[in-house]
């Protein structure tokens, strides 16, 4: 058999996954995937698995693969995300995806098959590495489907449910899935795959721009590399789950207390012990990446995009709220002065 590899920038997603739920990785050779400028390295796919089995020991997380696929960018797949955003249209994206994907991981292929009124994304499993790491290549699988999705939408712009998803080993409750994937559901089935209409296939990359990507990848790890600084707390958590999760929307209050395992009641009370709130962390995150966008000298309109607004008034309106200007205004004030 050949050697089975995994792009380090999965490893690298999976890594955070763990350091988020205070998993000690000393026991792991992990320095050659921390290099966020490299993350088109491939390493062997033993090292993340036996990583993601130790942090299923550790966490008894059985929704991994859920949590893990939430908090994927296209920085985990490395050339091929830079591939998806000089597409221009669906189509283009998906064939480019099943084309390089062995640049991702070889223990998997994507494959894009079209009917008539619909197309699939099947996910196929190399057979002996299933029978090696049947638990690890579940949740990889779960993951690769939850992101995938995950970027239909996003490279749409708008909201797409899929026709129906169809499992063939997951474990987990069809009914949280169906609300995941707002779909109908089916388990043990002979495949893996997420079928949509096949319209959706002409549907145009409206922000077709990888170099727009890279901004709020950079701001994001600029960010995260300060809280390093900052005190322990579910405060500091918080706000990492929220930049790791950029893509370019903002997460949900839902999404950032099921990746902390609390419900948003919980989530909420220990907050407000910290004398903060998901609202309040969101609105901070928001204020600092409109500045940040902006002193990079990235448009208004390209701004507004990498901030997840669809229109740009809603923007414009917002920060007038938060600095008492507008955009504009800003950037002629404090950004254009010699």
């Amino acid at each position: 058999m050949n050697e089975k590899v995994i792009s380090a920038g999965v490893v690298l997603h999976l890594i955070q996954y763990a350091k988020q739920r205070k998993i000690d990785l000393e026991r792991f050779d992990i320095a050659s995937v921390l290099n966020r400028e490299d993350v088109n390295h491939m390493v062997a796919f033993t090292q993340y698995a036996k990583l993601a089995e130790y942090v299923l020991q550790k966490t008894k997380d059985d929704r991994l693969g859920i949590h893990v696929g939430k908090q994927y960018n296209l920085s985990a797949l490395g050339i091929v995300g830079q591939l998806i955003q000089a597409a221009q249209d669906i189509k283009e994206a998906l064939t480019k995806v099943c084309a390089t994907y062995n640049l991702v991981s070889n223990v998997m292929s994507v494959s894009l098959e079209e009917d008539e009124d619909s197309f699939s994304l099947t996910f196929s499993v190399d057979d002996e590495t299933f029978s090696a790491y049947p638990e690890v290549m579940n949740h990889f699988v779960m993951t690769s489907m939850v992101f995938a999705h995950r970027e239909m939408t996003y490279l749409a712009l708008k909201e797409e449910s899929p026709l129906m998803v169809g499992f063939r080993s997951w474990k987990g409750d069809s009914n949280e899935l169906a609300t995941l994937f707002d779909s109908k559901i089916i388990l043990n089935e002979e495949k893996d795959h997420i079928q949509y209409r096949a319209e959706l296939l002409d549907e145009k990359i409206l922000w077709a721009d990888y170099q727009l990507y890279l901004h709020l990848e950079k701001v994001a790890n600029e960010k995260l590399a300060n809280l390093s600084k900052e005190e322990p707390g579910l405060s500091s958590s918080v706000r990492e789950i929220i930049l790791d999760m950029l893509d370019p929307n903002i997460p949900t209050i839902y999404e950032v207390a099921d990746q902390v395992n609390l419900s948003v009641r919980d989530m909420q009370r220990k907050l407000k012990y910290e004398k903060t709130s998901y609202q309040e962390i969101k609105a901070n995150i928001q204020k600092e990446l409109a500045i940040d966008y902006l002193t990079r000298g990235l448009s208004i309109k390209e701004t507004c995009y990498l901030m997840g607004y669809s229109e740009s008034s809603a923007f414009i309106s917002a920060f007038h709220r938060w600095y008492g200007v507008t955009p504009t205004r800003y950037k002629k004030e404090y950004l254009m002065k010699p």
